[in-house]
């Protein structure tokens, strides 16, 4: 490993640290000794001024990039700048957008670090760390080194749960298990490629020799006969989360002309959750907004006209969050609060019981053999019984005192001494 390479590992040693929202945080990885950036407000400010021009001469790739850009926004993955003193040191990135060669319809944000102002750059005064990639003359070399041609590691593990291709969710349950897995080998060994223990070993080879039961799992082609002919469509979306996971599942609900009704699985997700830092009510908030983001991208895509949207959570604390039009709440329920009412109204969403929760699946894991006869693929069967209409419910916030992610109220009285005068007084 070079000196630079030492001194960005050191770097990363002593000022990667986890913020107060439990976001890891790195830092600038400066050269030594530190080159002072010059000003390049404006070449930014001309950057971004033929930026403009080239769009204004191609609405569709304007539109593409503010699509971009909003995302961006939407995400939180943006925030506005503070303000700089005046001498204050600063750079400007400029910014340009690229196409991807098979997506001709989604352009990508480019944030310059390579743009000079007076020799300068960004990525110049930056330590690029080391070059992690294998050798392949490295990797043969070793592979004659042992009797066994490759052990299980923790790097090969993440390499079986990737190969798990699964965009849809239909296996979320099942694969969510493997990566519950692989963070425990993570919190117990330091090296990727250091072989597991004899004992977790064993655990990873049960859990991956029930995969096999995949082979027999199938998919209905359709989600109902004759999806065009329906009278009425509803997307049923219901979240939940544990300790260990968040998930969300959602489900079409449609009927014939005759009233007979049909549920099909459509979209669902599962994540590990954070291992430190949330709260049950944090985590349930989470998967309502996972419940919420896997409702757009099917609104975005299915391209079906949808009559009616509802959403489901175990959590009471969570509707009262979503429900609350007079507290004020700290910044990390009211970041998630304002972007599930972004996109769905309190009237939207429903209490349901755990035990009639199917994305409580999702947060606890099925077996393999069990996924084709669970209730994450089947669906809830309470909405073959019944007609589903939006809730008339007002959920109230639960111990709103007590509660630590509501900001307090503070009510602040003042007295007002008035002086009263008499017509007599204003004319004396």
């Amino acid at each position: 490993m070079s000196y630079e390479d030492k001194m960005f590992m050191k770097q990363m040693d002593n000022e990667f640290v986890r913020d107060s929202e439990g976001s890891w945080v790195a830092p600038l990885p400066f050269r030594v000794p530190r080159q002072p950036l010059p000003s390049n407000k404006p070449q930014a400010l001309h950057r971004a001024s033929m930026l403009d021009a080239s769009l204004n001469r191609n609405p569709v790739k304007r539109e593409h990039f503010l699509t971009f850009m909003s995302k961006i926004l939407d995400n939180n993955h943006a925030e506005l700048a503070p303000p700089l003193g005046e001498h204050e040191e600063c750079w400007y990135l400029p910014l340009f957008g690229v196409y991807h060669p098979k997506k001709p319809d989604q352009i990508r944000g480019v944030f310059d670090s390579s743009a000079k102002c007076n020799g300068v750059s960004l990525n110049s005064v930056l330590l690029t760390g080391p070059d992690l990639t294998n050798d392949l003359l490295g990797v043969l070399l070793r592979f004659r080194k042992e009797m066994v041609a490759k052990t299980i590691t923790r790097r090969g593990i993440l390499s079986t749960i990737n190969s798990l291709y699964d965009p849809l969710g239909f296996l979320a349950p099942v694969i969510i298990q493997g990566k519950l897995l692989l963070r425990k080998i993570v919190s117990e060994t330091v090296d990727w490629d250091q072989p597991l223990s004899d004992q977790t070993a064993a655990e990873w080879k049960s859990w991956r020799d029930t995969l096999i039961a995949i082979e027999t799992l199938r998919i209905p082609r359709t989600y109902v006969p004759y999806l065009s002919k329906t009278a009425t469509k509803e997307l049923h979306v219901f979240s939940d989360a544990s300790e260990k996971a968040i998930a969300a599942v959602a489900y079409l609900r449609t009927t014939d002309s005759s009233g007979e009704p049909n549920i099909c699985f459509i979209l669902g997700k599962a994540k590990v959750a954070p291992t430190s830092g949330h709260t049950i009510p944090r985590l349930e908030l989470s998967a309502a907004v996972l419940a919420v983001e896997i409702t757009q991208t099917i609104v975005d895509n299915l391209d079906l006209h949808i009559d009616n949207v509802k959403f489901y959570t175990d959590s009471k604390v969570v509707l009262g969050y979503i429900s609350n039009e007079t507290r004020r709440f700290f910044i990390y329920v009211a970041n998630r609060v304002e972007k599930i009412r972004k996109f769905s109204s309190p009237s939207q969403w429903n209490y349901v019981p755990t035990n009639r929760n199917p994305a409580d699946s999702g947060t606890r894991s099925v077996p393999a053999h069990e996924i084709h006869s669970s209730e994450w693929l089947l669906g809830p069967r309470q909405l073959l019984f019944s007609e589903q209409k939006n809730s008339e419910d007002i959920y109230q916030l639960i111990d709103p005192e007590e509660d630590g992610e509501i900001r307090a109220t503070v009510n602040v009285y003042q007295r007002w001494n008035r002086h009263i005068w008499t017509l007599d007084n204003c004319f004396t």
